[in-house]
């Protein structure tokens, strides 16, 4: 019962980690045109991983339940859920011509996106790439979320049907936590949908085909992704954060009085500096702040703060060690 307690708890974890990983990808894409596909592969292989890791720990513990999860039954009212849950599926997706049409008036839909704009594919081969991430989203996570959570709810909670169709819905929806509040909601919506789905089939696969579907939506949410741009949170991760995932900070951190006399700055900086983070660069960017601190507009130069940045910019180049 120890593995399926740590494929819970990993669960539980994996969130956090995802959050930092689009923060990453979000500085990533404005200077690496491949960074959208490195962050899809990897994605790829570490679901493919995870969910066949947890197969077998499943597998181990009931061969009969892992069987199931994949066998194609459908009773009367069972159809019935999943006829209704189809519908509800294709109310959300951008696939759906009437739902496309509705997205295009709507006020809110470039808010509700601005989360995911460094998640959605642009370019052709991204939206390629795109369908191995649908797919692999539709079995591994279906796996995880509902095959292995109504496994672990049931044994080790000895939950019914409904308990189990929630706990799998709030642990999906904080699978989702990179997404943002707003988005979360529907994604715990989803996750309640798909969970009525398995509880009344006992099978994976019509999970699996809502799902996937569902994400193969992003194939057309490409006109409401706004353009590449560093959002405020990112910037104070860069350059106000002790412990931003790419080296800590101690002496040397930027005042925030200095942090606001030059914020409006630091987006041309940034930009300039992951796009093309040379030597003639560095030498730039801290000549800038020379000139600053000349001026009596900064009262220290962060030092440690411009080569934190230059590490993430360049790190096979750069350290965010001082000398």
């Amino acid at each position: 019962s120890w593995l399926l307690h740590g494929v819970f708890i990993l669960l539980l974890l994996i969130p956090w980690q995802s959050v930092k990983g689009i923060r990453l990808l979000d500085a990533a894409v404005l200077r690496d045109p491949d960074a959208r596909a490195h962050f899809y592969r990897s994605a790829i292989a570490s679901q493919w991983v995870l969910a066949l890791v947890t197969l077998g720990i499943l597998w181990s513990a009931n061969s009969a339940y892992v069987q199931q999860l994949f066998r194609l039954t459908l009773s009367a009212d069972s159809a019935l859920v999943v006829g209704l849950a189809s519908l509800a599926i294709m109310s959300q997706s951008p696939l759906v011509p009437a739902i496309r049409r509705q997205m295009e008036r709507s006020q809110t839909i470039r808010r509700t996106i601005y989360p995911l704009r460094n998640i959605l594919p642009r370019t052709q081969a991204e939206k390629s790439l795109w369908i191995s991430v649908s797919m692999t989203a539709g079995i591994c996570e279906e796996i995880l979320f509902r095959g292995f959570l109504f496994y672990y709810a049931q044994t080790i909670f000895g939950l019914e049907s409904t308990g189990a169709i929630a706990l799998s819905t709030a642990v999906f929806a904080i699978g989702h936590l990179y997404q943002g509040t707003q988005n979360m909601i529907r994604v715990a919506v989803v996750g309640a949908i798909l969970g009525i789905v398995f509880a009344a089939s006992e099978t994976l696969l019509y999970c699996i085909a809502l799902h996937a579907f569902l994400d193969l939506g992003a194939l057309r949410m490409d006109d409401f992704v706004p353009a590449d741009e560093l959002p405020d949170d990112f910037l104070e991760l860069v350059w106000k954060t002790r412990a931003n995932g790419i080296a800590s900070i101690g002496q040397g951190a930027i005042y925030p009085s200095d942090y606001a006399a030059i914020s409006g700055l630091l987006p041309a900086v940034t930009h300039e500096v992951l796009q093309s983070p040379t030597t003639a660069r560095w030498e730039r960017v801290t000549s800038r702040f020379i000139e600053l601190q000349q001026a009596g507009q900064l009262n220290r130069i962060p030092w440690v703060v411009i080569n934190r940045l230059f590490s993430a910019a360049g790190p096979d180049t750069y350290s965010s060690v001082v000398n």
